[in-house]
Protein backbone atom coordinates (compact mmCIF):
# COMPACT_ATOMS: atom_id res chain seq x y z
CA UNK A 1 0.00 0.00 0.00
CA UNK A 2 1.59 3.29 -0.77
CA UNK A 3 1.69 5.68 2.21
CA UNK A 4 2.73 9.35 1.77
CA UNK A 5 3.88 12.15 4.45
CA UNK A 6 4.86 15.47 3.05
CA UNK A 7 5.26 18.87 5.16
CA UNK A 8 4.37 22.45 3.31
CA UNK A 9 5.54 25.24 4.66
CA UNK A 10 3.99 28.60 3.27
CA UNK A 11 2.96 32.22 3.57
CA UNK A 12 -0.17 33.86 2.91
CA UNK A 13 -1.85 37.12 3.14
CA UNK A 14 -4.03 37.36 5.82
CA UNK A 15 -8.13 39.37 5.98
CA UNK A 16 -7.93 41.60 9.51
CA UNK A 17 -11.35 40.05 10.76
CA UNK A 18 -11.40 40.98 14.49
CA UNK A 19 -9.31 38.13 16.03
CA UNK A 20 -5.54 39.20 15.56
CA UNK A 21 -3.03 41.72 14.54
CA UNK A 22 -1.90 41.61 11.16
CA UNK A 23 1.45 42.94 11.82
CA UNK A 24 2.99 40.20 9.62
CA UNK A 25 1.66 37.55 7.27
CA UNK A 26 1.43 34.07 8.92
CA UNK A 27 2.78 31.10 8.15
CA UNK A 28 0.96 27.68 7.97
CA UNK A 29 2.75 24.66 8.38
CA UNK A 30 1.00 21.30 6.45
CA UNK A 31 1.61 18.32 6.91
CA UNK A 32 -0.09 15.11 5.05
CA UNK A 33 0.15 11.45 6.40
CA UNK A 34 -1.60 8.75 4.09
CA UNK A 35 -3.90 7.45 6.51
CA UNK A 36 -5.66 4.74 3.91
CA UNK A 37 -7.75 4.53 0.14
CA UNK A 38 -10.97 4.42 -0.27
CA UNK A 39 -11.84 1.78 -2.97
CA UNK A 40 -15.52 3.34 -4.42
CA UNK A 41 -16.16 -0.26 -6.09
CA UNK A 42 -16.17 -2.31 -2.75
CA UNK A 43 -17.09 0.08 0.43
CA UNK A 44 -20.29 0.31 2.11
CA UNK A 45 -20.45 4.08 2.04
CA UNK A 46 -23.53 4.48 4.72
CA UNK A 47 -21.19 2.45 7.19
CA UNK A 48 -18.36 5.06 7.03
CA UNK A 49 -17.16 6.30 10.11
CA UNK A 50 -14.18 9.00 11.82
CA UNK A 51 -13.00 8.51 15.25
CA UNK A 52 -14.29 11.91 17.24
CA UNK A 53 -10.23 12.83 17.30
CA UNK A 54 -10.77 12.77 13.43
CA UNK A 55 -7.51 10.55 13.09
CA UNK A 56 -8.77 7.33 12.58
CA UNK A 57 -11.82 5.67 9.37
CA UNK A 58 -13.23 2.95 9.52
CA UNK A 59 -15.99 1.64 7.09
CA UNK A 60 -17.38 -2.14 5.98
CA UNK A 61 -15.82 -3.34 2.54
CA UNK A 62 -17.43 -6.37 0.30
CA UNK A 63 -14.85 -8.17 -1.91
CA UNK A 64 -16.78 -11.30 -3.35
CA UNK A 65 -18.86 -13.18 -0.69
CA UNK A 66 -17.31 -11.90 2.45
CA UNK A 67 -17.05 -8.11 4.18
CA UNK A 68 -14.80 -6.49 6.52
CA UNK A 69 -13.69 -3.73 8.38
CA UNK A 70 -10.76 -1.33 7.20
CA UNK A 71 -9.58 0.91 9.47
CA UNK A 72 -7.22 3.23 7.85
CA UNK A 73 -5.48 1.47 5.44
CA UNK A 74 -5.71 -2.08 7.58
CA UNK A 75 -8.43 -4.55 6.42
CA UNK A 76 -9.80 -7.00 9.11
CA UNK A 77 -10.70 -10.62 9.28
CA UNK A 78 -13.23 -11.23 6.86
CA UNK A 79 -16.74 -12.61 7.53
CA UNK A 80 -20.04 -13.22 5.92
CA UNK A 81 -21.59 -10.02 7.25
CA UNK A 82 -20.93 -7.18 9.18
CA UNK A 83 -24.64 -6.22 10.24
CA UNK A 84 -24.24 -2.83 12.14
CA UNK A 85 -21.66 -0.40 11.32
CA UNK A 86 -18.34 0.34 13.08
CA UNK A 87 -18.56 2.30 16.38
CA UNK A 88 -15.29 4.27 17.51
CA UNK A 89 -15.12 5.13 21.42
CA UNK A 90 -15.34 8.74 22.04
CA UNK A 91 -11.22 8.70 22.70
CA UNK A 92 -10.64 7.14 19.20
CA UNK A 93 -9.24 4.50 21.11
CA UNK A 94 -11.23 1.70 20.45
CA UNK A 95 -13.45 0.48 17.71
CA UNK A 96 -16.02 -2.34 18.35
CA UNK A 97 -18.49 -4.19 15.80
CA UNK A 98 -20.36 -7.25 15.16
CA UNK A 99 -19.70 -9.76 12.62
CA UNK A 100 -21.48 -12.95 11.31
CA UNK A 101 -19.78 -16.22 10.42
CA UNK A 102 -22.55 -18.67 9.70
CA UNK A 103 -25.45 -18.62 12.48
CA UNK A 104 -22.67 -17.47 14.87
CA UNK A 105 -22.75 -13.52 15.71
CA UNK A 106 -19.09 -12.18 16.79
CA UNK A 107 -18.51 -9.32 19.31
CA UNK A 108 -15.14 -7.71 17.86
CA UNK A 109 -13.23 -5.52 19.99
CA UNK A 110 -9.93 -3.82 18.51
CA UNK A 111 -9.52 -6.47 16.16
CA UNK A 112 -9.97 -9.32 18.72
CA UNK A 113 -12.84 -11.80 18.68
CA UNK A 114 -14.41 -11.29 22.54
CA UNK A 115 -17.68 -13.36 22.39
CA UNK A 116 -19.54 -15.65 20.32
CA UNK A 117 -23.47 -15.96 20.45
CA UNK A 118 -25.90 -18.57 18.25
CA UNK A 119 -29.07 -17.00 16.71
CA UNK A 120 -28.60 -13.76 17.81
CA UNK A 121 -29.31 -10.39 16.23
CA UNK A 122 -27.52 -7.58 17.28
CA UNK A 123 -29.15 -4.01 17.71
CA UNK A 124 -26.68 -1.38 18.70
CA UNK A 125 -23.33 -1.01 20.20
CA UNK A 126 -22.70 1.81 22.41
CA UNK A 127 -19.07 3.23 24.56
CA UNK A 128 -19.74 5.03 27.62
CA UNK A 129 -17.93 8.60 27.72
CA UNK A 130 -14.97 7.92 29.26
CA UNK A 131 -14.73 4.80 26.63
CA UNK A 132 -14.25 2.18 29.47
CA UNK A 133 -17.27 0.31 28.94
CA UNK A 134 -19.24 -1.00 25.87
CA UNK A 135 -23.43 -1.69 26.10
CA UNK A 136 -25.35 -3.42 23.08
CA UNK A 137 -28.39 -4.56 22.21
CA UNK A 138 -29.17 -8.21 20.97
CA UNK A 139 -32.77 -9.73 20.15
CA UNK A 140 -32.27 -13.90 21.65
CA UNK A 141 -35.77 -15.92 21.01
CA UNK A 142 -37.76 -12.78 19.77
CA UNK A 143 -36.43 -11.35 23.38
CA UNK A 144 -34.40 -7.95 23.42
CA UNK A 145 -31.87 -7.69 26.28
CA UNK A 146 -28.75 -5.67 26.84
CA UNK A 147 -25.33 -6.37 27.60
CA UNK A 148 -23.36 -4.15 29.95
CA UNK A 149 -19.49 -5.27 29.54
CA UNK A 150 -20.17 -8.82 28.08
CA UNK A 151 -22.67 -9.24 31.20
CA UNK A 152 -25.91 -10.10 30.17
CA UNK A 153 -29.04 -8.10 31.80
CA UNK A 154 -32.75 -9.39 31.95
CA UNK A 155 -34.62 -9.79 28.70
CA UNK A 156 -37.73 -8.32 27.41
CA UNK A 157 -40.49 -8.22 25.31
CA UNK A 158 -38.89 -4.60 23.76
CA UNK A 159 -36.25 -2.21 24.19
CA UNK A 160 -37.17 1.72 23.05
CA UNK A 161 -34.98 2.88 19.98
CA UNK A 162 -31.99 5.12 21.34
CA UNK A 163 -31.39 3.15 24.22
CA UNK A 164 -29.61 2.74 26.09
CA UNK A 165 -27.58 5.19 26.97
CA UNK A 166 -24.73 6.22 29.71
CA UNK A 167 -24.75 8.89 32.13
CA UNK A 168 -21.76 11.47 31.28
CA UNK A 169 -19.97 10.07 34.20
CA UNK A 170 -20.23 6.43 32.67
CA UNK A 171 -20.82 4.60 35.82
CA UNK A 172 -25.36 4.74 35.08
CA UNK A 173 -26.67 2.46 32.15
CA UNK A 174 -30.24 3.53 31.50
CA UNK A 175 -32.83 2.33 29.01
CA UNK A 176 -36.63 2.02 28.66
CA UNK A 177 -38.13 -1.76 28.22
CA UNK A 178 -41.50 -3.02 28.04
CA UNK A 179 -42.97 -6.11 29.30
CA UNK A 180 -46.75 -7.08 29.33
CA UNK A 181 -47.93 -4.36 27.70
CA UNK A 182 -45.96 -1.29 30.03
CA UNK A 183 -43.28 0.43 29.56
CA UNK A 184 -40.77 1.41 32.70
CA UNK A 185 -36.81 2.64 32.96
CA UNK A 186 -34.56 0.22 33.93
CA UNK A 187 -31.46 2.31 35.46
CA UNK A 188 -28.55 0.05 36.68
CA UNK A 189 -30.91 -2.95 36.13
CA UNK A 190 -33.18 -1.94 38.30
CA UNK A 191 -37.01 -1.20 37.32
CA UNK A 192 -38.63 2.01 37.58
CA UNK A 193 -42.55 2.15 38.51
CA UNK A 194 -44.53 1.41 34.73
CA UNK A 195 -46.83 3.39 32.53
CA UNK A 196 -48.41 3.16 29.45
CA UNK A 197 -45.25 4.89 27.44
CA UNK A 198 -42.26 6.68 27.34
CA UNK A 199 -41.33 9.67 24.91
CA UNK A 200 -38.79 8.27 23.21
CA UNK A 201 -37.11 11.85 23.19
CA UNK A 202 -37.44 12.75 26.61
CA UNK A 203 -35.57 10.38 28.52
CA UNK A 204 -31.97 12.02 30.01
CA UNK A 205 -29.58 12.08 32.66
CA UNK A 206 -28.44 15.59 34.64
CA UNK A 207 -24.83 16.97 32.93
CA UNK A 208 -23.71 15.95 36.90
CA UNK A 209 -25.59 12.45 36.31
CA UNK A 210 -27.13 12.74 39.87
CA UNK A 211 -30.54 12.75 38.37
CA UNK A 212 -32.56 11.23 35.45
CA UNK A 213 -35.79 12.36 34.24
CA UNK A 214 -37.78 11.30 32.04
CA UNK A 215 -41.38 11.80 30.41
CA UNK A 216 -44.35 8.90 30.88
CA UNK A 217 -47.75 9.04 29.84
CA UNK A 218 -50.38 7.33 32.28
CA UNK A 219 -54.48 7.80 30.90
CA UNK A 220 -53.60 9.83 28.12
CA UNK A 221 -51.74 12.09 30.31
CA UNK A 222 -48.31 13.10 30.65
CA UNK A 223 -45.76 13.71 32.91
CA UNK A 224 -42.21 13.93 33.77
CA UNK A 225 -40.96 11.81 36.59
CA UNK A 226 -37.44 13.25 38.41
CA UNK A 227 -35.44 10.39 39.97
CA UNK A 228 -38.64 8.43 40.42
CA UNK A 229 -40.81 11.05 41.55
CA UNK A 230 -43.77 11.86 39.16
CA UNK A 231 -44.45 15.70 38.70
CA UNK A 232 -47.88 17.11 37.60
CA UNK A 233 -49.75 15.72 34.79
CA UNK A 234 -50.90 17.38 31.60
CA UNK A 235 -52.44 17.28 28.43
CA UNK A 236 -49.04 16.62 26.71
CA UNK A 237 -45.57 17.24 27.35
CA UNK A 238 -43.26 18.40 23.82
CA UNK A 239 -40.89 15.51 22.76
CA UNK A 240 -37.52 16.78 23.09
CA UNK A 241 -38.12 20.09 25.12
CA UNK A 242 -36.78 17.92 28.36
CA UNK A 243 -34.11 20.45 29.55
CA UNK A 244 -31.36 20.00 32.66
CA UNK A 245 -29.46 23.04 33.56
CA UNK A 246 -25.38 22.52 33.39
CA UNK A 247 -25.48 22.12 36.92
CA UNK A 248 -28.04 19.57 37.49
CA UNK A 249 -29.82 22.51 39.72
CA UNK A 250 -33.10 22.54 37.37
CA UNK A 251 -35.38 21.69 35.09
CA UNK A 252 -37.45 22.57 32.42
CA UNK A 253 -39.88 21.37 29.24
CA UNK A 254 -42.58 22.23 27.12
CA UNK A 255 -46.20 21.48 28.48
CA UNK A 256 -49.61 21.63 27.04
CA UNK A 257 -53.11 22.15 29.20
CA UNK A 258 -55.76 22.75 26.60
CA UNK A 259 -55.01 24.98 24.03
CA UNK A 260 -52.54 26.85 25.89
CA UNK A 261 -48.42 25.83 25.89
CA UNK A 262 -46.38 27.10 28.22
CA UNK A 263 -42.75 25.97 29.89
CA UNK A 264 -42.38 24.47 33.08
CA UNK A 265 -39.02 25.54 34.91
CA UNK A 266 -38.71 23.40 38.29
CA UNK A 267 -42.32 22.38 38.54
CA UNK A 268 -42.98 26.20 37.88
CA UNK A 269 -45.72 26.78 34.97
CA UNK A 270 -44.23 30.14 33.30
CA UNK A 271 -46.75 32.30 30.79
CA UNK A 272 -48.81 30.66 28.33
CA UNK A 273 -48.21 31.00 24.83
CA UNK A 274 -49.46 30.18 21.34
CA UNK A 275 -46.60 27.91 20.78
CA UNK A 276 -43.09 27.04 22.11
CA UNK A 277 -40.22 25.31 20.28
CA UNK A 278 -39.52 22.13 21.91
CA UNK A 279 -35.77 22.54 20.87
CA UNK A 280 -35.20 25.84 21.91
CA UNK A 281 -35.07 25.46 25.33
CA UNK A 282 -31.95 26.26 26.92
CA UNK A 283 -29.88 27.51 29.89
CA UNK A 284 -26.66 29.32 29.93
CA UNK A 285 -23.40 27.67 30.97
CA UNK A 286 -22.83 29.35 34.56
CA UNK A 287 -26.57 28.12 34.56
CA UNK A 288 -28.21 31.23 35.81
CA UNK A 289 -30.12 32.26 32.28
CA UNK A 290 -32.57 30.24 30.72
CA UNK A 291 -33.95 30.98 27.09
CA UNK A 292 -36.49 29.94 24.60
CA UNK A 293 -38.35 30.89 21.39
CA UNK A 294 -42.23 30.98 21.73
CA UNK A 295 -45.15 31.97 19.59
CA UNK A 296 -48.26 34.68 20.32
CA UNK A 297 -50.47 35.39 17.27
CA UNK A 298 -48.57 34.62 14.12
CA UNK A 299 -45.13 36.38 15.65
CA UNK A 300 -42.15 34.85 17.36
CA UNK A 301 -39.84 36.02 19.82
CA UNK A 302 -37.41 35.01 22.15
CA UNK A 303 -38.19 34.82 26.20
CA UNK A 304 -34.84 34.61 28.55
CA UNK A 305 -35.53 34.98 32.33
CA UNK A 306 -39.28 35.31 31.55
CA UNK A 307 -38.62 38.63 29.41
CA UNK A 308 -40.12 38.84 26.28
CA UNK A 309 -37.67 40.00 23.46
CA UNK A 310 -38.90 41.42 19.63
CA UNK A 311 -40.97 39.73 17.20
CA UNK A 312 -39.96 38.29 13.98
CA UNK A 313 -41.80 35.94 11.68
CA UNK A 314 -40.17 33.02 12.71
CA UNK A 315 -37.11 31.61 14.83
CA UNK A 316 -35.60 29.53 13.22
CA UNK A 317 -32.23 28.60 15.58
CA UNK A 318 -31.14 28.93 19.25
CA UNK A 319 -31.05 31.12 21.52
CA UNK A 320 -27.79 30.09 22.66
CA UNK A 321 -25.70 31.47 25.41
CA UNK A 322 -21.91 33.34 25.09
CA UNK A 323 -19.87 30.64 27.87
CA UNK A 324 -19.52 33.34 30.24
CA UNK A 325 -23.60 33.99 29.96
CA UNK A 326 -23.67 37.28 29.38
CA UNK A 327 -24.74 37.43 25.80
CA UNK A 328 -27.41 35.59 23.78
CA UNK A 329 -27.60 34.60 19.93
CA UNK A 330 -30.32 33.48 17.68
CA UNK A 331 -30.96 33.37 14.09
CA UNK A 332 -34.67 35.15 13.14
CA UNK A 333 -36.38 35.73 9.64
CA UNK A 334 -38.63 38.49 8.20
CA UNK A 335 -40.02 38.20 4.91
CA UNK A 336 -38.02 35.98 2.97
CA UNK A 337 -34.87 37.24 4.88
CA UNK A 338 -32.77 35.53 7.65
CA UNK A 339 -30.70 37.21 10.60
CA UNK A 340 -28.85 36.95 13.75
CA UNK A 341 -29.94 38.82 16.70
CA UNK A 342 -27.13 39.18 19.07
CA UNK A 343 -28.36 41.28 22.88
CA UNK A 344 -31.75 41.92 21.09
CA UNK A 345 -29.41 44.17 18.25
CA UNK A 346 -30.64 42.64 15.13
CA UNK A 347 -27.44 41.79 12.30
CA UNK A 348 -27.41 42.40 8.88
CA UNK A 349 -30.47 40.13 6.98
CA UNK A 350 -29.16 37.36 4.36
CA UNK A 351 -31.02 34.87 1.95
CA UNK A 352 -29.76 31.70 4.28
CA UNK A 353 -27.84 30.80 7.88
CA UNK A 354 -25.95 27.80 7.33
CA UNK A 355 -25.87 25.08 9.97
CA UNK A 356 -26.48 25.11 13.43
CA UNK A 357 -26.48 29.46 13.19
CA UNK A 358 -23.65 31.41 15.49
CA UNK A 359 -21.32 30.25 17.23
CA UNK A 360 -19.23 32.41 20.24
CA UNK A 361 -15.35 32.18 20.71
CA UNK A 362 -14.35 30.28 24.28
CA UNK A 363 -13.20 33.58 25.28
CA UNK A 364 -16.78 34.99 24.63
CA UNK A 365 -15.77 37.70 22.57
CA UNK A 366 -16.63 36.60 19.19
CA UNK A 367 -19.64 35.75 16.85
CA UNK A 368 -19.31 33.41 14.13
CA UNK A 369 -21.86 31.99 11.54
CA UNK A 370 -22.05 30.89 8.04
CA UNK A 371 -24.08 32.25 5.28
CA UNK A 372 -25.45 32.34 2.16
CA UNK A 373 -26.24 35.47 -0.22
CA UNK A 374 -27.25 34.82 -3.52
CA UNK A 375 -25.01 32.08 -5.20
CA UNK A 376 -22.22 32.90 -2.59
CA UNK A 377 -21.22 31.59 0.70
CA UNK A 378 -19.07 32.80 3.34
CA UNK A 379 -18.53 33.36 7.13
CA UNK A 380 -19.28 36.39 9.19
CA UNK A 381 -17.67 36.92 11.90
CA UNK A 382 -18.15 39.72 14.66
CA UNK A 383 -20.25 41.52 12.06
CA UNK A 384 -17.72 41.37 9.16
CA UNK A 385 -18.11 39.43 5.76
CA UNK A 386 -15.11 37.10 5.04
CA UNK A 387 -14.35 35.62 1.79
CA UNK A 388 -17.00 34.15 -0.86
CA UNK A 389 -16.93 30.83 -1.74
CA UNK A 390 -19.12 28.30 -3.70
CA UNK A 391 -19.47 26.53 -0.41
CA UNK A 392 -19.10 26.63 2.98
CA UNK A 393 -18.41 22.62 4.50
CA UNK A 394 -18.21 23.06 8.05
CA UNK A 395 -19.38 24.88 10.99
CA UNK A 396 -17.04 27.31 11.96
CA UNK A 397 -14.68 26.31 14.82
CA UNK A 398 -12.69 29.06 17.18
CA UNK A 399 -9.16 28.62 18.99
CA UNK A 400 -9.09 27.53 22.11
CA UNK A 401 -7.69 31.01 23.10
CA UNK A 402 -10.33 32.27 20.93
CA UNK A 403 -7.84 34.05 18.79
CA UNK A 404 -7.93 31.76 15.00
CA UNK A 405 -11.26 30.66 13.65
CA UNK A 406 -11.33 27.81 10.33
CA UNK A 407 -13.54 26.30 8.72
CA UNK A 408 -14.11 23.91 5.65
CA UNK A 409 -14.66 25.80 1.88
CA UNK A 410 -15.13 24.64 -1.49
CA UNK A 411 -14.41 27.17 -4.83
CA UNK A 412 -15.62 25.77 -7.86
CA UNK A 413 -13.92 22.10 -7.25
CA UNK A 414 -11.21 22.65 -5.22
CA UNK A 415 -12.09 21.77 -1.72
CA UNK A 416 -10.21 23.56 1.98
CA UNK A 417 -9.86 24.91 5.16
CA UNK A 418 -9.58 28.47 5.74
CA UNK A 419 -8.15 29.75 9.12
CA UNK A 420 -8.14 33.31 9.52
CA UNK A 421 -9.80 33.75 6.43
CA UNK A 422 -6.23 32.47 4.28
CA UNK A 423 -6.39 28.78 2.57
CA UNK A 424 -3.88 26.27 2.31
CA UNK A 425 -3.82 23.14 0.24
CA UNK A 426 -6.47 21.92 -2.29
CA UNK A 427 -8.25 18.55 -2.01
CA UNK A 428 -10.92 16.34 -3.58
CA UNK A 429 -12.47 16.56 -0.22
CA UNK A 430 -12.51 17.79 3.59
CA UNK A 431 -14.27 15.15 5.43
CA UNK A 432 -17.16 16.47 7.49
CA UNK A 433 -19.41 13.13 7.82
CA UNK A 434 -19.22 10.40 10.08
CA UNK A 435 -18.24 12.54 13.02
CA UNK A 436 -15.42 14.32 11.46
CA UNK A 437 -14.68 17.52 12.29
CA UNK A 438 -11.74 20.65 12.61
CA UNK A 439 -10.00 19.86 15.57
CA UNK A 440 -7.64 22.64 17.22
CA UNK A 441 -5.25 20.37 19.28
CA UNK A 442 -3.96 23.70 21.02
CA UNK A 443 -3.83 27.39 20.39
CA UNK A 444 -2.20 27.21 16.89
CA UNK A 445 -2.21 23.90 15.75
CA UNK A 446 -5.07 21.86 14.92
CA UNK A 447 -6.04 18.64 12.28
CA UNK A 448 -8.31 17.19 9.97
CA UNK A 449 -9.24 14.45 7.16
CA UNK A 450 -8.65 15.04 3.86
CA UNK A 451 -9.41 13.63 0.80
CA UNK A 452 -7.29 13.16 -3.20
CA UNK A 453 -8.16 10.58 -5.44
CA UNK A 454 -9.39 8.37 -3.44
CA UNK A 455 -6.64 8.66 -0.76
CA UNK A 456 -7.52 9.79 2.68
CA UNK A 457 -4.59 11.73 4.66
CA UNK A 458 -4.67 12.96 7.69
CA UNK A 459 -3.92 17.13 7.52
CA UNK A 460 -2.00 18.62 10.78
CA UNK A 461 -1.18 22.70 10.63
CA UNK A 462 0.99 24.70 12.72
CA UNK A 463 -0.25 28.12 12.71
CA UNK A 464 2.43 30.76 13.13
Amino acid sequence: MFKKTLTICFTASLLCIGLNACSKSPKRNVSEKFIGQIDGSSWLADTFRVSPDSRKMAYVTKQTQKKSVLVNEIHQKPYDDIPIPPVFSPDGKHLAYFAKSGNKTILILDNKEIILYDNIIPRKLLFSPDSKHLAYVLKKENKFLVVLDQKEQKSYDQLMKGTPFFSPDSKHLAYAAKENEKWFMVVDENQHPPCDGLAARGLLFSPDSKHLAYIAISNEKWFVVLDKIEQKKYDAIAEGSLTFSPDGSHLAYAARAGNKKFVVLNQTEQKEYDNITPSSLTFSPDSRQFAYAAMENGKWFAVSNQNQHAQYDEILQGPVFSPDGNQMAYVAKSGQKMFVVLDAVQQPKYDDILFQGPVFSPDSKHLAYAVRQERKRFVVLDGKQGKKYNSILSLPVFSPDSKHLAYAARKNRNKFVVIDETKANNYDNIITTGNADIIFDSPNSLHYLAQKDNYTYLIEEQIE
